[in-house]
C-alpha cells in the first residue's frame, strides 16, 4: 500500500488515516503472448475493503 500511495503521488503512510478509503477494482486484461500471436484474458475482482 506504500508503494501505490508514493506512485500516486501520496504520502507514503497516507492510507492509514481514518479518513482513508481503500477499494479494491475489477478488469479484464487481454494480453497477446508476442505480437500478432495468441491473445490472454485475466480478470480481477472488485470490492470496497474495511
Amino acid at each position: 500500500m506504500t508503494l501505490a500511495c508514493m506512485k500516486a503521488g501520496a504520502p507514503p503512510d497516507c492510507w492509514l488515516t481514518r479518513e482513508a478509503k481503500i477499494y479494491k477494482f475489477q478488469s479484464v486484461v487481454f494480453a497477446e503472448t508476442e505480437p500478432g500471436g495468441r491473445i490472454t484474458v485475466r480478470l480481477t475482482n472488485s470490492e470496497k475493503l474495511e
